[in-house]
Formats: C-alpha cells, sequence, structure tokens
C-alpha cells in the first residue's frame, strides 16, 4: 500500500518487536510475495533452507524423501525466524515514511457519517501512548485488525471466533542441540509408541526447534506452567528420541508452553460498512504443525492490501473489496483443518475428530462446507507401519497447502468462469465442476502427487522419472481461481531468461497473458486482432484507466509466442509497432498511466513479448494447456487474465478475448470518466 502512494500507521501495544520465538519458516508462496515486493534478497541469505523431511518411530526410520516441491521457483522452505521477518517489514516501509508507533493502543474508532470519495464513512480513531499518556487521533479510510488471537478489533465487532480449545498443551524449545540423531537436524517428527511425539524445525545458526507434547496428569488435570520447565521438556524429548540422547549445547534461547486453540472468525470483516478487516491471528489460530501461521498471515494480507488499493483511489467496485472475507475465510478453514490433522497425528490421536466437526458445529455451518480430506488405508500402504501410511498420506493431500500454492478460490466476479457465445470446450467444463473442490484440484494435485516420492521402497531414480513424467504430460487449461503458471521465458527485449512474474507490474495491475503460438493459420490475425481490443482508444483498457490509479498502471499484456518456430526477428518488430501504433491513435494523445521510472517507451509499459523456448516439461505451452492443440471440439483457452495477487481471474479463447475483457472489468472496475 506504501509502494502505491496510500498512507498508512500503524500502533502496536508492544513495547519493541520481537527478539526471538514464534514462526519458523516462509513458504513458496510468501517467496514469491516478498519477490513481487522486491525483497527476496534480503530475506534468502537469512537461514537454511527445508527441502528434505524425515519420520522416525521407535528409533527407526520410516521416511527420509525430499519434499516441499511446488509449481512454484521456489522448492523448499525459507527458514527464518518471525523476529526477522519483522525487522525485515519494518525497514522496508520505514524507506516510505512509516513506522511503528510502540507501547500504543487503540482507545476508541467510529465511524462517521462523514462520507469520502467513494461515498463510505470514514472512521475516527483515538490511541494512547500507554508509557508516556500521550495520545492522538486521526481520521481514516480502513482500519485492520492485526492484533492477535484475543483480537480487540475482533471482540469489537462482536464476531464470534468459532472453534474448539483443546486440551492439547506442547512445550518449545529453541537451542543447539548436542545428539546422536542420524539426522540433526531435518525436518520431521520422532514419534514413540509409549510417549508421544516431537516436531522438528530447523533454525538459522545450527539451531534447532523442538515441539514436544506435554500429556494431563493421572488425575486428567491440564500440565501446571509453575511445575513444567525446560527440564520437563528435555526429559519428555528424550524419550521420544530414545535410543539417541539429545542435550543442549549452550543456553536455551527460548521456551514457552502453549495451549492450542483452533479458531476461525465468523467474518474477515464488518458487516455495516465494509471498512474494518481482520487479517492474521485475529482471524484464524492453530497449532505450529504445518508452518501455516505466519505464512497465511501474510497472504492474508496481500490479498486485502491490493483491493484496498483499488478501492481507496475510487477504481473498484465493491466485489473486489468483499470477496475478500469470502476467499480468505475458506482459505483460513482449509489450512486450520490442516494443521489439526497433523497436529493430532503428533499426538498419537489419528484417528480423533479434528477440527471441522467442532467448527461446524459451532459456527453453524454444514461439515461438508469445510473441505477435511480423510485418510483411508490404500491396498499399497497394507506393507507400512500405519503412522508411515499416513504421514504418505498427508504429504500427497496437503503438500500443496504447505508450500501455499494449493489455494482455490471459488467462482465469483473476481474469479469469472469463462462464459463462452458458442461451444463450451471441455475444459471450461472443469471450471464449472468446482463446486466439488477435491475435483477441482485434481491435476495439479497430480503434480505434487508425482514429484513428492514418498512411495515405500522407491528410488530415487524412479521417484525422478515419474515426475518428469507427469511433467511433460498434457495438461489442461490452468483453473480459475487457481495460481498462474510461471515457466521461464526469454525476453528479446532484454536479452535475458526470466520468470513470467519477473516481467509482471507491480500491485495494483492485472496482467494478462496471451499464449501465441507459433503465430501460423488463423493464430497470427487472432493475436493481432487481441493486441488492437487492448491497445485501441476505446477499448476496455482506455475505458477503466482511471487517473487516479497514478503511476500504478492497472493493465499489461504478456505475449507468449513459441521461440521454434519465431526465427524472423521482423515478424517480433511488426508486432511491436503494431502494438505502439495502436496506442499512439488514442484521441487523448497521451498515456496517463506511463509511469517516468518506467521504460521510456510506452510500448513497454503495456506490452512484453517473451519466447517460450525451454525443454517440454517448463513450457509455458504446457504449462498453459495449449501444447499440441489438435482438439476438434473447441480452440484451447490462450488468453489469461491474472489478477494483481497472481491468482487466474478469468481466461477464454482469442476469438472471445475483448468479449471476456470487456465483461470481467466492466464488473470489477468503474469506468474512467
Amino acid at each position: 500500500m506504501l509502494r502505491s502512494g496510500l498512507t498508512v500507521k500503524i500502533v502496536d501495544k508492544a513495547a519493541e518487536s520481537l527478539d526471538v520465538g514464534r514462526a519458523d519458516a516462509v513458504q513458496p508462496r510468501v517467496l514469491e510475495i516478498m519477490k513481487q515486493l522486491g525483497l527476496l534478497n534480503e530475506l534468502l541469505a537469512t537461514g537454511p533452507l527445508i527441502d528434505h523431511t524425515i519420520l522416525y518411530k521407535d528409533g527407526k526410520c520410516l521416511v527420509f524423501r525430499p519434499s516441499h516441491a511446488s509449481p512454484s521457483e521456489f522448492q523448499y522452505l525459507q527458514v527464518i525466524t518471525q523476529p526477522e521477518v519483522e525487522r525485515l517489514l519494518i525497514r522496508d516501509i520505514a524507506r516510505f515514511g512509516c513506522y511503528v508507533d510502540r507501547s500504543t493502543t487503540l482507545d476508541r474508532y467510529v465511524l462517521e457519517g462523514e462520507k469520502d470519495h467513494t461515498g463510505k464513512s470514514t472512521i475516527s480513531l483515538d490511541w494512547t501512548n500507554i508509557e508516556t499518556g500521550a495520545s492522538g487521533s486521526c481520521r481514516a479510510r480502513y482500519l485492520i485488525g492485526s492484533d492477535g488471537a484475543h483480537s480487540a478489533i475482533r471482540k469489537s465487532l462482536s464476531i464470534p471466533f468459532d472453534g474448539v480449545t483443546t486440551n492439547l498443551v506442547w512445550q518449545i524449545v529453541d537451542a543447539e542441540w548436542d545428539t546422536n540423531f542420524p539426522h540433526a537436524w531435518v525436518f520431521g517428527c520422532v514419534l514413540s509408541s509409549e510417549h508421544g511425539g516431537v516436531l522438528i524445525i530447523p533454525r538459522e545458526n545450527n539451531m534447532s526447534r523442538l515441539y514436544v507434547r506435554v500429556l494431563p496428569g493421572a488425575d486428567g488435570k491440564a500440565p501446571d506452567p509453575n511445575v513444567e520447565n525446560v527440564d520437563t521438556a528435555m526429559k519428555r524429548i528424550n524419550d521420544v528420541f530414545a535410543p539417541y540422547y539429545v542435550k543442549p549445547k549452550g543456553p536455551i534461547e527460548w521456551y514457552t508452553m502453549w495451549k492450542i486453540n483452533e479458531r476461525v472468525a465468523r467474518s474477515f470483516h464488518d458487516d455495516q460498512d465494509g471498512r474494518v478487516f481482520l487479517a492474521g491471528d485475529s482471524a484464524h489460530c492453530h497449532s505450529a504443525a504445518g508452518a501455516y501461521g505466519l505464512n497465511t498471515g501474510c497472504m492474508d494480507s496481500h490479498n486485502l492490501s491490493w483491493k484496498l488499493i483499488l478501492d481507496a483511489k475510487g477504481i473498484s467496485k465493491p466485489a473486489i473489496i468483499d470477496s475478500y472475507s469470502v476467499e480468505r475465510r475458506a482459505t483460513a478453514k482449509r489450512i486450520v483443518q490442516a494443521s489439526s490433522c497433523f497436529l493430532r497425528f503428533l499426538c498419537g490421536a489419528r484417528g480423533a475428530d479434528t477440527f471441522a466437526k467442532d467448527f461446524a458445529i459451532a459456527a453453524g455451518e454444514d461439515p461438508a462446507s469445510i473441505e477435511a480430506p480423510q485418510f483411508i488405508p490404500q491396498e499399497g500402504d497394507q506393507s507400512m507401519d500405519p503412522d508411515q501410511a499416513f504421514f504418505s498420506w498427508y504429504a500427497r493431500t496437503y503438500t500443496g497447502l504447505l508450500t501455499g500454492t494449493d489455494i482455490l478460490y471459488k467462482p465469483s466476479t473476481l474469479n469469472k468462469p469463462w462464459q463462452s457465445s458458442g461451444m463450451v470446450s471441455k475444459y471450461q467444463a472443469l471450471d464449472v465442476k468446482r463446486a466439488d473442490v477435491n475435483l477441482s484440484r485434481k491435476i495439479q494435485k497430480m503434480k505434487f502427487d508425482e514429484m513428492q516420492g514418498f512411495a515405500s521402497g522407491e528410488s530415487d531414480a524412479a521417484r525422478t522419472e515419474r515426475a518428469e513424467q507427469a511433467i511433460a504430460s498434457p495438461q489442461a487449461s490452468p483453473m480459475i481461481g487457481y495460481r498462474t503458471p510461471n515457466p521461464r521465458l526469454f525476453n528479446p527485449r532484454t536479452g535475458a531468461v526470466q520468470r513470467l512474474y519477473d516481467s509482471f507490474a507491480p500491485l495494483p495491475c492485472f496482467n494478462i497473458v496471451l499464449l501465441g503460438g507459433d503465430m501460423s493459420g488463423s493464430l497470427g490475425p487472432l493475436v493481432c486482432d487481441a493486441l488492437d481490443a487492448f491497445a485501441k482508444q476505446g477499448s476496455f483498457r482506455t475505458r477503466f484507466a482511471n487517473a487516479q490509479a497514478g503511476q500504478a498502471r492497472l493493465m499489461k499484456m504478456h505475449l507468449i509466442l513459441d521461440a521454434h518456430n519465431v526465427r524472423d526477428r521482423a515478424l517480433l518488430d511488426a508486432l511491436a509497432l503494431r502494438f505502439k501504433q495502436a496506442l499512439s491513435h488514442n484521441a487523448t494523445g497521451t498515456h496517463q498511466e506511463t509511469s517516468s521510472k518506467d521504460d521510456d517507451d510506452p510500448l513497454h509499459h503495456y506490452l512484453e513479448i517473451h519466447l517460450d523456448d525451454q525443454p517440454d516439461e517448463g513450457r509455458a505451452s504446457s504449462l498453459f494447456g495449449t501444447a499440441a492443440e489438435k482438439m476438434s471440439d473447441a480452440p484451447r483457452e490462450r488468453a489469461f487474465i491474472v489478477r494483481p495477487d497472481l491468482w487466474l481471474g478469468t481466461k477464454s479463447t482469442l476469438e472471445e478475448f475483448q468479449h471476456s475483457a470487456e465483461s470481467y472489468f466492466a464488473d470489477l472496475l468503474h469506468p474512467h470518466t
């Protein structure tokens, strides 16, 4: 939001930023967000990578495999502590003149009758510094409550925090360890049939974090924090690790006890005026199992921020801002369920009821509305230890969620199924059936299944061969409401190979991707028509390019051509010239969206041409489902409108592109007047 010119004020009750503890690693999806913000290089230099997983039980290694494969360019979790993430972000907002007001509490806020330029009420806010007694006030368009699981903002809105307080209590210890454990330290878990389980999270500086459950006493009472300490934690940890030993090499960096709640707010915004929002722990809480907490909060904020930018500038219609609560709440329910499932496995209770049932009862929702896959042993599992079979099932089922890439937003105005005026293709039928979430995720999930390689007894070579075959197999067109593919491409203008995302315009821009193939036959004229439909005067781009957007252009086009068939540089030059001429014919005679910070030639502000020259398994034509087009029932979708957060908003054939784009943006954006 700061990068888009909005003014932001942050108040925090804490006297200082975190020093130790909390979250441990960020997922590939959050790494993509950090790269989009230009912060990736700062983040990557912080700690080790998590790209393997272990499972030990009763001293025996059951699983040691590569893990966390995903469709992202990042094939791992990046270890970085929450304090370090916080310091990185605080340093970044300071570059834009924004600072955190410490030791400060929000005393009150009131939705005023006074309206802003969008016709909505402003918010009057009062705060106090609890150390100095100094107070202040301001007016704002929005209030975001990121004030933790005990959120005062959520309580002020009377939004129920549905779910359950479990009887599960964990001790957490951070240290550098002396041990004879063979896989010190790899991400995973160690189980004991008698003593429960330990979750291992590798840390920076040769440290690791160990989570161990504190069992209730013989009388069934909850553990007493006054009795429990590091010594009792170490006793439990060594009981689980036996016959191996674990002891601290030096001082304990952090120790705490944690009673686990599993809850999701009934709404992520106020129902009165849609100006107050919840994000992060104030909207959902769960165990640390799965490394979802910090990552989910980052994704909440990213989903909300671009929508607030468009709303604040008077560009978007209510459908965009209203989508935040719907999209992120559905995702939060799935994440808490996934964490709940793994937590009970660690506690030796994998058959117990998980979050889904308790939540559905508390929230008065249909249990079927929460995606809660059930572990059912298969024929091949009979040769495995039952815990190994469950562990393999969990990896196959939830790896996409563990990497932040397997998130599907349901059909809506923002995720708009293509309504063809002609024949419906077999690929559109997949989108029509997306009410069944498991079906809609089947194609992408196949990739996770194949790449994880948790099958019992499978060699690395066999697993690699299966993964390559899976990646190279023909794919359907990407699903609307799902993450957009991010292939490597050659940019002839810069002479560099880059990921598609790297050429995308920053928030809050919609990026439009056209797959032009080899430009043979009817493809050439159709591509030219699509370029004209975007660039010409009176196009959807000029109608919805609100001058208030300033430097933040609203739309950019990306044309991907098959490199092995595009030999003539003259063709690329001709396409660029045609597009530039269409731009110059605008009646306004100017390019109001063009930023002086962008390329001097306005052509590259609106259009980037890429060449698709990667091996078959990584080609854009394969990832976007346009390779080897031999279908006789309907042409494939070759036009994709990508939301600012990189999720696919809608798609169409080239023939339907202009109609599809006009319809999509008319539902989301106010026309420029």
